[in-house]
């Protein structure tokens, strides 16, 4: 009996060193970015019970202004792998952007406004004079991730792609009918992003030493995101369009 719970236990015990070995051999990654991003034209529906205000703007266009004053485009995002050498990760990925909307553009609107029957083709701002994502759509989400390299652990370059599903975050403001609209941070939609780049390992001169750092990699990639946005804004007003865009990204990332 003592001999079995003896043998019990040393196999307790080196399961246990053999697992923290393997999650000391996992690698973490840390990635900080900026960038640029192309929000295609969109329909946007506007809606404000109290004015018996339903209406729909077709084709409208968002202009990005990455690096407006305030915050710029920026990103973070965190990565596991099980092992350096591991193909398979998983990614949390936080995105700042913005979305203007260019209200001086001509643009059908069809619906009601102020309780009468609108469809005509005319400049935005005679309804919707400044409606702005300029805090940052604020987009979250969790990816699988996949890299691949043919000298995995001795090439320079490493790529990789990814997909996942996503949720927005925004803060928006704007002037609707003459009246100041806000919308704090809040939950307005998911959608589903995919993305592809690569990462550009430094060479041995100009890696840390003396920190438990594995290696630093500079980044390159391209993310498309796919997801309705659902905004309320006080006074009594909501904001719904599908939205889709474009980005292009550089960053450093630092693998522990």
């Amino acid at each position: 009996m003592r001999g079995a719970l003896r043998t019990a236990l040393v196999g307790s015990m080196l399961a246990g060193a053999l697992g923290a070995g393997s999650a000391a051999r996992a690698e973490w990654v840390a990635t900080f970015y900026t960038g640029v991003s192309h929000t295609y034209e969109s329909n946007l529906e506007v809606v404000q019970p109290a004015t018996r205000s339903d209406a729909t703007f077709e084709a409208v266009s968002w202009a990005p202004h990455p690096f407006a004053l305030g915050a710029p485009y920026y990103g973070v995002r965190f990565s596991y792998f099980p092992s350096s050498g591991a193909h398979v990760g998983a990614t949390f990925d936080f995105t700042h952007y913005k979305m203007y909307a260019e209200t001086a553009e001509d643009v059908v609107v069809r619906g009601t406004w102020n309780g009468a029957p609108i469809d005509e083709y005319t400049q935005m701002s005679a309804f919707v004079q400044r409606l702005e994502i300029a805090h940052g759509v604020n987009l979250t989400s969790l990816d699988g991730q996949y890299r691949w390299n043919e000298e995995f652990d001795d090439g320079p370059w490493e790529k990789h792609i990814g997909a996942g599903a996503l949720l927005y975050l925004p803060h928006s403001d704007g002037t609707i009918d003459g009246i100041g609209v806000n919308g704090n941070y809040q939950y307005a939609g998911y959608g589903g992003q995919i993305f592809g780049g690569a990462e550009y390992t430094l060479p041995a001169r100009l890696q840390p030493h003396g920190i438990p750092l594995k290696r630093i990699t500079l980044l390159i990639e391209s993310k498309l995101n796919v997801g309705d946005l659902n905004i309320d804004l006080d006074p009594a007003t909501r904001i719904d369009t599908r939205t889709t865009t474009l980005h292009l990204i550089a960053g450093v990332s630092l693998h522990f």
